[in-house]
């Protein structure tokens, strides 16, 4: 995160590499999935495929992300409520997006109970779920910013760099609990995928059951470890409680750009590689 004056944050030195680096790949994947939507609309595929839904959650999570580096990049300064929607509301994007993932495996799994049982359980749990994770985060970024905002006013230093801590430590907790959720039903869900019976696999439409496999293990243990970050940060274990973003909110280290792909855009680029037929070997045309 950054230091701030008042209510707004400030930086007066220009973007690291790293910072416009990170922009120039969020808006590579944005470009890239929009056209992937508008092939989808010129293909006049149905708007409710799951592929769709993928896509619209990838570039909202995209975009979002795009607009926090471009603003850091451009701007001297910031509100902190933008800062803190900019910065967060990326994590309900994200497990919305995934948690769509294995709502697919169940339907792929269940077959025709999907439509005669599952879906009316999973569904509205799903959206009740992905819905209050995203009005959480609203909600504290607005209550995190006027706190910040009153003890600036007041002049007390200490207690304005207390609440900054203290209420992002309450975001990773909740980032590390939604990770965890995660990594714990891509565990189960991949085991699933990978264990289903050959004779199974036409009826399923699995063609590449170990491709499936690896990219199931490889989500399951990225979203453990960011788990494990944002826990062990949000205690003060380790790293930083600001995510290794400099006082300026420049990326500086080729550490943190390395494990912001990997915890970030890793993933994105492993579901547009799973929901594609010939990588992930799921599913028919979407």
């Amino acid at each position: 995160m950054i230091s701030a004056a008042n209510e707004n944050s400030s930086s007066t030195y220009e973007p690291t590499v790293y910072t416009l680096l990170l922009t120039g790949m969020c808006l590579l994947l944005a470009l890239f999935l929009l056209t992937r939507l508008l092939v989808a609309l010129r293909n006049k595929n149905k708007l409710l495929a799951w592929s769709t839904g993928f896509y619209v959650l990838c570039l909202l999570w995209t975009g979002v992300r795009a607009a926090y580096w471009i603003i850091m990049s451009a701007q001297s300064s910031m509100r902190y409520l933008t800062l803190y929607l900019l910065y967060w509301s990326p994590t309900p994007i994200q497990f919305a997006n995934f948690s769509l993932l294995i709502l697919f495996y169940m339907q792929v799994l269940t077959g025709q109970e999907w439509r005669s049982k599952w879906r009316n359980v999973c569904l509205p749990l799903y959206l009740l779920l992905t819905m209050t994770m995203a009005t959480f985060t609203v909600v504290w970024a607005f209550n995190s910013s006027n706190d910040i905002s009153k003890a600036a006013q007041q002049g007390d230093e200490y207690d304005q760099e207390f609440s900054r801590v203290s209420d992002v430590s309450v975001q990773l907790k909740y980032s590390a609990f939604s990770f965890f959720l995660l990594s714990v039903l891509f565990g189960f869900f991949g085991w699933k995928m990978a264990n289903v019976e050959s004779w199974k696999r036409r009826r399923l439409l699995i063609s590449r059951p170990r491709s499936l496999a690896v990219i199931n293990s490889l989500l399951c243990f990225i979203f453990f470890t960011r788990g494990i970050r944002d826990l062990a940060t949000s205690q003060s274990w380790f790293l930083s409680i600001w995510n290794n973003l400099d006082m300026n909110g420049r990326v500086t280290t080729v550490a943190y750009f390395v494990f912001f792909c990997f915890w970030e855009f890793l993933p994105t680029i492993l579901l547009l590689c799973l929901i594609s037929s010939k990588a992930g070997g799921v599913g028919g045309k979407q």
